[in-house]
């Protein structure tokens, strides 16, 4: 929430914050192109994860296809808790408790903003604002790294509304056009002559269960939840910090870990 945020966009984010052409998706889609077609499956789902000598049996089955196995001297298992749960039911107790106190997943809610202005708007040289007492507690100016440098100012801009925990449970069950109604009577109280624009704007509402509990006595269990299980290694944002920079932190220190094992 507000203090994750104050962690993320605090200070002078001109140096450490980037943004990616086209969206974050790019990053995977250049990886996924950069590997043999025959070695990355897409879009199939893990139904177990076991020792399998001195390596380990992945069980997936893609689509309707009948299910199919790989083995591997080493895994690296990026599923996100309860798929861990789900696939590997033989985990020690102590590991098995770590992962279920990180659940259930708390719900995100996001409404994007896609406007017509055709001049200077009061958010452009705002890239990220915490909200107090609103149904969202983060605003996100997807445009502000276009107009960082820019010495024009094109037409229209994106914006994104993030709420999570109880800010989202209160919106969820409600329809697209209850949220949008709601999270707009929000956004005109930081920006009450903004109306027009507002009220213009295409608006996409996302609703998912993204962001893992981290509960009182995380901190202890941490450990436990990155330690490897045999030759099967973990990462995920429950391993470090909830969102993007966890899970990808955490990629990072199993892939290491990994090339250090293979020599």
């Amino acid at each position: 929430g507000l203090g994750y945020a104050i962690h993320l966009f605090g200070g002078d984010v001109n140096s450490t914050l980037k943004a990616v052409r086209g969206g974050t998706q790019q990053i995977s889609k250049a990886i996924a192109e950069a590997i043999d077609p025959e070695r990355l499956m897409l879009e199939c789902k893990v139904e177990s994860v076991t020792a399998s000598g001195g390596g380990v049996r992945v069980r997936y089955q893609r689509g309707e296809s009948e299910p199919d196995e790989v083995e591997a001297s080493v895994c690296i298992s990026a599923m996100t808790a309860d798929a861990v749960l789900e696939a590997m039911p033989d985990l020690p107790e102590a590991k098995r408790e770590a992962l279920q106190n990180v659940l259930p997943y708390a719900p995100v809610v996001t409404v994007a903003w896609l406007t017509d202005e055709p001049g200077p708007m009061p958010w452009d040289q705002l890239l990220a604002v915490p909200a107090i007492g609103l149904s969202f507690e983060l605003l996100s100016n997807n445009a502000f790294f276009v107009r960082r440098d820019s010495t024009t100012r094109r037409k229209g801009g994106s914006l994104v509304t993030l709420a999570t925990g109880p800010r989202a449970e209160a919106l969820v069950a409600l329809t697209d056009e209850a949220i949008v109604a709601r999270v707009r009577a929000d956004l005109l109280k930081m920006f009450p002559l903004e109306r027009d624009v507002l009220e213009r704007a295409t608006t996409r509402v996302e609703r998912w269960r993204g962001l893992p509990r981290f509960g009182k006595g995380w901190l202890g269990r941490q450990k436990v939840l990155r330690e490897p299980l045999g030759r099967t290694h973990f990462c995920g944002d429950y391993t470090a910090q909830p969102g993007t920079p966890g899970a990808v932190g955490s990629g990072y220190h199993a892939a290491r870990a990994v090339r250090a094992l293979l020599g």
